[in-house]
């Protein structure tokens, strides 16, 4: 089932306005991310689910050191698209609703692999980042 970048552009963008509250505030950050590793844990084990979840964990870390200002080298407007990325992988009620098994998945796989391509090169920066910071590599996404 294919789903357009004009649907998932859509979907992202009528969670930009919360997603722009939840960066301005490490609480509200806190917050997402907590709820975020609840339905991780909950996503099952196959390899392409965890290829996703890998992507997932990655922006949360991204979003939390942004929040807590140890990594401020990315636009605003990239955090703001990827915690409205993590806003809809959370909602149950979306493309197509999380309660059908596996099939609910689709969509929030389509969309953070689109939020991922779009953000890649802050990703990728992030990602080098991590990796040189000798007291934040284990970063974990809730505390």
């Amino acid at each position: 089932m294919a789903i357009s970048e004009e649907r998932i552009e859509k979907s992202l963008a009528v969670r930009g306005a919360k997603a722009k509250r939840i960066i301005s505030s490490e609480k509200r950050t806190s917050q997402l991310l907590r709820d975020v590793e609840r339905k991780m844990n909950s996503a099952g084990s196959n390899r392409k689910v965890q290829a996703v979840i890998d992507y997932v964990r990655l922006m949360g870390k991204m979003l939390k050191c942004y929040a807590k200002k140890e990594y401020t080298e990315v636009p605003a407007g990239i955090m703001i698209a990827l915690a409205a990325c993590l806003l809809y992988f959370l909602s149950p009620v979306d493309i197509l609703p999380d309660f059908i098994p596996f099939i609910g998945f689709i969509d929030d796989a389509a969309v953070i692999a689109y939020s991922a391509q779009f953000a890649k090169a802050d990703l990728d920066a992030f990602r080098i980042w991590l990796e040189n910071e000798e007291n934040i590599v284990d970063v974990e996404i809730s505390e």
